[in-house]
């Protein structure tokens, strides 16, 4: 996982004394909020914001960390697969940060007031160095710890979940055998008969709602949308655990009508169009998507060894040969005890973007995973797609979900790619021998693809004018046949 310390420009910290009476997690964030709306200029919605508490000479403090949620965004979608921190959530950890006058880096001074008996952050001046420790010396000589990362994704711990479920359950079956123990037969079935009244139905809400669609069929919904409308996509980012799941840069068109129809799709509930700038009389701006609440990630599973996710991407190296995709970075799960996320980073032809995403698609599903994060950009210079996706694996069959097909979109286009015409070139031949006619006709005509079964999966244009059609045999292989 790579690490980045964010800009104190693109960022405000606090240290906010911790009352002794708050112990759980909502009035703490209830009461750093509280706190926040009086000191925070212009505090709202808008803002996303981080909590940590860290103790400095034997006192308990809220190190507030707060960030414009479409600055935040844009750090995620610049950034994939990165931890954030900041100086002040690294240095407040420090065990001797209370012996040293202050640290100072370019941009910011963080320190303790021995007088006040305060820590405190704040922007630097140009002077600030003078009499304070080089905080980016310091730095370079330490490793980060993970512990100080700031707006880390939330993931749901089913381990967790599980072992309070078990816990519950085994604490209803004790008081029932207690009391049929210590109580007539009679007064046996009526207590339990109240203990299982008293117990609490078991939460059904989540097996209720509808699983979120795959990240492809997100990303051919939504470019359908936005190609009605004429406008070009720049970046496309999808994370099912992010706090604005999917983020969409925009070129051209008219925003009102695309997110209109936008939220006409079902699992989609909001759509926000960030500030509209005009270049060349077109409009260049951003919309920031939210999921329908009826409609959920399907549950992760945690990977149960590095064995799994290597022997995945390599097979699918193999499938994406073909097709002229190769495979850039690629990251293991750092730990398989926990609810982590595979990824790997793609270069990609932009005529094979859609039949890539395909074979993509149906590698995770038969091996019971999903894409969870995926970001496209393309790059017009090079006419290539830079793609970076994550996954996991699920806990649902993968033959609940149909594949996306090829025809159903000409994906590439949304994004500015213009294929080359195909120009029919007429050329004059001079008649065949009637011999050889007559032994052509002769020979057994080869079955086409369709007659052995095989299916499309896309198309390539030649440097010539020539077609070139992928398909996928019965036997899983990618064969490519001439137009």
């Amino acid at each position: 996982m790579k690490k980045i310390i964010i800009s104190r420009k693109d960022h405000e910290c606090y240290f906010i004394a911790c009352p002794e009476h708050i112990h759980n997690g909502k009035l703490m964030r209830d009461y750093v909020l509280k706190q926040l709306k009086e000191i925070h200029p212009g505090f709202s919605d808008s803002l996303a914001v981080d909590i940590k508490k860290v103790d400095i000479e034997s006192k308990r403090w809220f190190l507030v960390t707060v960030m414009d949620k479409a600055v935040l965004t844009e750090y995620r979608a610049l950034h994939p697969h990165t931890s954030f921190f900041t100086m002040t959530s690294i240095l407040s950890k420090e065990t001797d940060f209370t012996e040293k006058e202050s640290y100072s880096s370019e941009d910011e001074i963080i320190g303790y007031d021995k007088t006040q008996q305060q820590p405190y952050t704040q922007p630097a001046l140009s002077d600030s160095k003078i009499g304070s420790d080089t905080a980016d010396v310091f730095l370079s000589s330490k490793k980060i710890p993970q512990r100080c990362a700031v707006f880390k994704p939330e993931h749901v711990n089913m381990k967790i979940i599980s072992l309070a479920v078990l816990c519950a359950a085994l604490v209803v079956i004790l008081a029932v055998l207690f009391a049929r123990l210590f109580s007539s037969h009679t007064e046996s079935e009526s207590t339990t008969a109240a203990a299982l009244s008293a117990t609490p139905p078991p939460v059904e809400t989540e097996s209720l709602k509808t699983p979120l669609p795959l990240a492809f069929t997100i990303l051919v919904d939504t470019a359908l949308s936005i190609s009605r409308n004429e406008a070009l996509i720049t970046h496309w980012k999808f994370n099912d655990v992010s706090s604005v799941p999917l983020f969409i840069n925009l070129n051209g068109g008219e925003p009102g009508k695309i997110r209109e129809h936008i939220l006409q799709l079902d699992y989609i509930q909001d759509s926000l169009v960030s500030e509209i700038k005009y270049e060349r009389d077109k409009a260049v701006y951003a919309l920031s998507i939210f999921f329908d609440e009826n409609y959920m990630p399907p549950n992760r599973n945690a990977f149960t060894s590095q064995d799994f996710p290597l022997s995945v991407v390599s097979s699918l190296r193999s499938d994406l040969m073909p097709l002229n995709a190769s495979i850039k970075t690629e990251n293991p799960p750092e730990d398989t005890e926990a609810l982590n996320s595979a990824s790997f980073s793609l270069e990609i032809p932009a005529e094979n973007l859609a039949p890539v995403l395909i074979v993509i698609e149906e590698k995770l599903s038969a091996a019971s995973c999903i894409i969870t994060a995926l970001d496209v950009a393309y790059r017009n210079n090079t006419k290539t797609f830079a793609l970076n996706c994550s996954w996991s694996p699920v806990e649902y069959a993968a033959n609940n979900y149909k594949p996306i097909t090829a025809e159903q979109s000409d994906i590439a286009e949304v994004f500015g790619y213009k294929p080359q015409p195909v120009i029919a070139v007429q050329q004059s031949l001079p008649p065949a021998p009637l011999s050889v006619i007559k032994q052509e006709q002769s020979l057994i005509r080869e079955p086409t693809p369709e007659e052995q079964g095989w299916t499309k999966v896309g198309r390539a244009v030649k440097a010539d004018g020539g077609i070139i059609i992928y398909y996928r045999t019965q036997e899983g292989k990618i064969i490519d046949r001439e137009d």
